[in-house]
């Protein structure tokens, strides 16, 4: 995990609810281009979306889900001072003090568009399927979160995934028991994929979730405790962690039957 510092400020006209700046961070001694995005501190005290951020794209990267690069982005005191105006600080000011999620800018990538589909169905079953898995509320009609190109896609975004984390133990408990019982507590409906994934024909649905699974049943778990402790030696904690190293020994176990619910949502 990178700890790099920010360097120059290229502008904040990406709009979003966090409010993103593009900047550039020092990448062995090379100025690379990210998007940072900013969490208030109520947000960060009660729904940890840095840690969310972070543990999405170490899951993605077992999981076969493309995602951009990632830092964690350190605004020193040098660069507030210097590199940024009276705005940009007042801006900062209203925001979480500490790291700040970073994610590699992608500059020929474009926003995922309905009328320029490019994403196969194999990839758009594994996108539904890890959204299912980690519960992300933020992958619909209207956000889709997903960059592509003519060579693929990146899925980004994941502060609104794991909610179960950032409460009390009755929603976890609850997903746990729904998928005990073959059944599933996301609102798979509104995901981007759903209808497209639900109108393939029947018998081209059958082996989408296959290497899914196989992927999620070799899980490392020590990574992502240990990604865990490295955060927390940060200041980026969760105070419900454990919670998540709990589901995903569940989600490692239960693969098989985590992926035929899944696949029977959209048949």
């Amino acid at each position: 995990m990178k700890i790099l510092e920010a360097t120059r400020f290229e502008g904040s006209a990406f709009g979003g609810s966090t409010m993103p700046w593009k900047m550039y961070l020092l990448d062995d001694g090379i100025e690379v281009p990210y998007i940072v995005k900013f969490f208030s501190e109520k947000s960060t005290l009660q729904q940890f979306p840095v840690f969310k951020e972070v543990i999405s794209c170490e899951l993605a990267s077992q999981l076969d889900i493309i995602t951009p690069n990632y830092a964690l982005a350190d605004l020193g005191r040098d660069f507030i001072d210097i590199a940024i105006g009276d705005a940009e600080r007042a801006f900062l000011k209203t925001k979480h003090n500490g790291l700040k999620f970073a994610s590699c800018y992608q500059e020929r990538m474009m926003q995922y568009s309905h009328s320029k589909n490019i994403i196969s169905p194999y990839n758009s079953a594994k996108v539904f399927a890890f959204d299912c898995l980690l519960f992300n509320l933020d992958r619909g009609q209207r956000k889709p979160n997903i960059l592509i190109d003519d060579d693929g896609y990146m899925a980004i975004d994941h502060e609104q995934a794991l909610p179960f984390i950032d409460t009390t133990r009755n929603l976890y408990d609850l997903i746990i028991e729904r998928f005990t019982n073959r059944n599933i507590q996301y609102v798979y409906t509104s995901h981007l994929f759903f209808s497209y994934l639900k109108g393939l024909q029947t018998h081209k649905k059958k082996d989408l979730f296959i290497e899914f699974q196989q992927d999620l049943e070799k899980l490392n778990i020590d990574k992502i405790t240990a990604i865990i402790n490295e955060l927390s030696i940060n200041d980026i904690s969760c105070d419900h962690s454990y919670r998540l190293i709990e589901y995903l020994r569940f989600a490692k176990k239960e693969a098989k039957l985590i992926c035929e619910i899944i696949l029977s949502v959209i048949n």
